[in-house]
């Protein structure tokens, strides 16, 4: 074939016209949001449940003391905790610790921790669920323990999420009590639930 031929060969073959697929895209809404909390008191291994993790995620109310969970289904990508404030009795270090406790066959009951002996330096975890465990996989509203935390008032806890909208599935009733809600707005519930001890920071509760 001559260098004509096969240059209008290209030419033909160039204004077939081809055949796009468009690109696939997500059928639902899906989120990594990082969440900022902070306790009121000292925690003591104090576990942490599916069910308080979605509501502390968002509650649409939808009257002045009935609310739906925002979000279906979740995961934890990494937790941060700072931690500078020595307690007032009992061990003189500031001490922050997370684990994931035993609850399920998925469970280890590992322990991650540190201390800080002043405010200069503070005590500081930065951990992901490893990826055997229970708090590595997808969850949604279920109340076993999923994480447990173990610090003094006032640390700063900062909590990955992964998040899916809950789009197409059942509602899902809070368990925190709304009291004088507004209607069509959003609210974050404790990390705890009705706990109370975890409030978030920077987000309307009631």
């Amino acid at each position: 074939m001559s260098k004509k031929s096969r240059k209008q060969s290209r030419k033909r073959s160039s204004q077939v016209p081809r055949i796009v697929h468009p690109p696939v895209i997500a059928g639902n809404t899906y989120l990594i949001q990082k969440m900022r909390y902070s306790p009121s008191s000292t925690l003591s291994n104090y576990p942490v449940s599916g069910i308080n993790i979605l509501q502390s995620l968002g509650i649409m109310a939808t009257s002045s003391s009935v609310g739906y969970a925002v979000f279906g289904s979740f995961r934890i990508k990494e937790i941060e905790m700072w931690t500078c404030q020595i307690p007032t009795s009992g061990s003189p270090l500031a001490t922050c610790s997370v684990s994931f406790p035993l609850g399920t066959s998925f469970q280890s009951n590992r322990e991650f921790t540190d201390s800080s002996l002043s405010s200069s330096f503070p005590a500081h975890i930065r951990v992901r669920p490893p990826g055997s465990e229970y708090a590595a996989f997808w969850q949604t509203y279920l109340s076993f323990a999923y994480v447990a935390f173990s610090c003094t008032q006032n640390t700063i806890i900062d909590v990955t999420f992964e998040c899916v909208l809950r789009d197409g599935s059942a509602n899902i009733p809070a368990t925190s009590a709304l009291i004088g809600a507004t209607a069509g707005a959003i609210y974050y519930s404790p990390l705890d639930g009705i706990g109370g001890n975890i409030a978030p920071v920077a987000r309307a509760s009631i």
